[in-house]
């Protein structure tokens, strides 16, 4: 079955679950956009790893942008502001931001799911070495991305 990011898929999740229950597997890999998946995996205490089609690097200015809300702070939409918590110094001014990222939102269950993570995957191009000291990112791809029609 094929579905896109928007479709509503969460009729699947008793079905899941029971599959889950019926083949025990030890972990699960299941994609960021159907939240649902998460809570029957959890539901049924398989551990599980979060796919995100998102490229890293924006997942991490998103966090950031969300947790120490910098465009906050400055007083135009025009003075440039610093996104901590990165490794490079990212400069950005409130004008740069798309309309939805220039207020804060309820959260949703993307977010709500985002905070019971331990461990997220992205999509990726360039091959990465391991870092014994950094854990909760991965990196997949780029082959399952490209050819998903060949896997899904």
């Amino acid at each position: 079955m094929s579905a896109s990011s928007f479709s509503d898929t969460s009729m699947l999740q008793e079905s899941q679950q029971n599959l889950l229950l019926e083949w025990k597997p030890d972990c699960i890999v299941h994609d960021v956009f159907h939240c649902w998946s998460a809570i029957a995996i959890d539901i049924v205490g398989i551990p599980r790893i979060t796919f995100n089609g998102d490229r890293c690097f924006a997942c991490c200015v998103q966090e950031n942008m969300e947790h120490y809300k910098p465009h906050e702070k400055v007083t135009s939409d025009l003075e440039p502001f610093i996104i901590p918590g990165l490794s490079d110094r990212i400069e950005l001014t409130t004008s740069q931001l798309p309309v939805f990222g220039r207020q804060s939102h309820g959260e949703d269950q993307q977010t709500e799911d985002a905070k019971q993570l331990n461990t997220i995957g992205f999509s990726g191009f360039w091959p990465q070495k391991p870092d014994p000291n950094r854990t909760g990112t991965g990196q997949f791809g780029p082959v399952p991305v490209r050819f998903r029609s060949l896997f899904f």
